[in-house]
């Protein structure tokens, strides 16, 4: 493939997604190529460093065709999906270039725009595999064939052509999972996602996601675990802060696997979790608030798998290849807010941001205040503030980011004026956690007879 400065190379396809559907783009552009069409996609084409305005321009320039997996998120506007589908679809009112709308997800005519409407477009969500193929390859110009085409992971035989490189479906699901449920507005993280997966794919099996408490570190391995389940047979969760569970844990996933019986002693089935992963492939673990790499080290699985870390220690790199995660880029912040507060004017959004750090869960927490109570900008930024005061003088803060606590104690106020049970119980369960949380100070003391009414 030529680069940008190079002559110019037509390919047939320039494949245009939403970060959220980098999956569906894996398998298209993968069954594409094997159906004998070329393809600009940017996670096999381009480098490190590249100019992305720049590729994506000259890639709309060589590509006959444009690809475009739509969602909902292909169309919100701080994604460079809009510059791509705009610039193609000019191209298509000229009469020189292809536009092919194939839809990932299901959308609501309202959710798109005016100018798509009248295009005929292809569903691949919610088909099987052979199904969304056909559907593929019609909407492109050429009929289905079994041109090497990988198995389907949700079928129980195993076909003999089966390419185990091959991406799957998106909609496959693994045939093991414990994954914690999907945060319904998770936000950003796009460019942590997409590093993580390409360095998976580059064979570095091991990765460390290190940050300071509240930056998002596990919501972030949740969702990679959601938005690339369908690429493995087991994806498993493990709470690895105390160590001594973990065998417990790998128990569960032989349990689960039916690779043991029932009655089989913990520490033989861990065993047998070992045996399957050291022998298996296209599994996924993670490794929740691992504390100590040194120690730590020895207790990693052997195999071809994937493993995924979440730690506020940054000392990984003699076991894994570390990636910090750091605070929100503030466009992610603003997003974050809007997702609480749709109507809340960017400015305001700014003004929060700006007093919060860009820190995501003390944003989270702002924006569920806000939304829930209906307190304005001014008065929550007034109450912070005085919040803040006084735990610079009645309590330690644990966490680097001290506006956390802050953000926190003012959202766990509010439950307690609006719901003192629930906020009873709340305190109960920060005294029972295993580590120190930004609610104990103020928990019920050990021995004291409080419990939920």
């Amino acid at each position: 493939m030529e680069t940008v400065s190079g002559a110019p190379e037509k390919v047939d396809f320039f494949i245009s997604y939403a970060g959220v559907e980098r999956a569906w783009a894996e398998w298209v552009a993968w069954h594409l190529q094997q159906h004998g069409f070329s393809v600009e996609f940017d996670h096999w084409h381009w480098q490190a460093g590249d100019n992305t305005t720049l590729r994506m321009s000259d890639a709309l320039a060589r590509a006959d065709r444009f690809l475009a997996l739509l969602s909902r998120s292909y169309f919100e506007r701080p994604r460079y999906t809009r510059d791509e589908w705009t610039a193609a679809f000019d191209d298509r009112e000229r009469g020189t270039g292809g536009f092919i709308p194939l839809h990932v997800a299901e959308l609501e005519k309202s959710e798109i725009p005016d100018l798509l409407r009248p295009i005929k477009a292809g569903i691949l969500y919610g088909k099987s595999e052979e199904e969304a193929l056909t559907e593929l390859l019609s909407a492109v110009g050429r009929p289905a064939g079994p041109q090497g085409k990988p198995g389907f992971p949700g079928s129980a035989a195993t076909l003999p052509d089966r390419d185990e490189a091959a991406p799957r479906l998106p909609a496959s699901t693994p045939k093991a999972s414990n994954v914690p449920p999907r945060l319904p507005l998770f936000t950003g993280r796009d460019e942590v996602l997409d590093r993580i997966r390409t360095t998976f794919q580059s064979r570095s099996l091991v990765q460390a996601l290190h940050g300071m408490g509240g930056v998002g570190k596990t919501q972030t391995a949740a969702e990679y675990c959601h938005r690339f389940a369908s690429q493995y047979d087991t994806v498993w969760w493990l709470d690895a802060e105390q160590t001594v569970t973990l065998d417990s844990q790998l128990a569960d996933l032989a349990h689960t696997l039916k690779t043991v019986p029932a009655t089989m002693p913990v520490a033989d089935a861990a065993q047998s979790a070992r045996q399957y992963l050291r022998t298996n492939g296209r599994w996924l673990l993670v490794f929740d608030n691992a504390e100590d790499p040194g120690t730590f080290r020895s207790l990693l699985p052997e195999g071809g798998g994937h493993v995924l870390i979440t730690s506020r220690d940054p000392g990984w790199h003699s076991a894994a290849t570390p990636m910090d995660i750091g605070l929100f880029a503030r466009a992610e912040s603003r997003s974050l807010l809007a997702a609480y507060v749709p109507k809340l004017p960017q400015t305001e959004a700014d003004r929060l941001a700006e007093a919060l750090g860009d820190l995501p869960l003390a944003l989270a927490q702002a924006g569920g205040l806000i939304a829930t109570s209906g307190f304005s900008v001014d008065t929550y930024l007034k109450d912070l503030t005085a919040t803040s005061r006084l735990l610079d003088r009645s309590a330690p803060i644990t966490y680097r980011h001290k506006t956390l606590g802050a953000a926190v104690r003012l959202s766990s106020a509010h439950l307690a004026r609006t719901d003192p049970e629930a906020s009873e119980l709340l305190r109960i369960c920060a005294f029972l956690a295993p580590s120190p949380s930004l609610l104990t100070h103020g928990s019920p003391k050990r021995g004291s007879s409080c419990r939920p009414r």
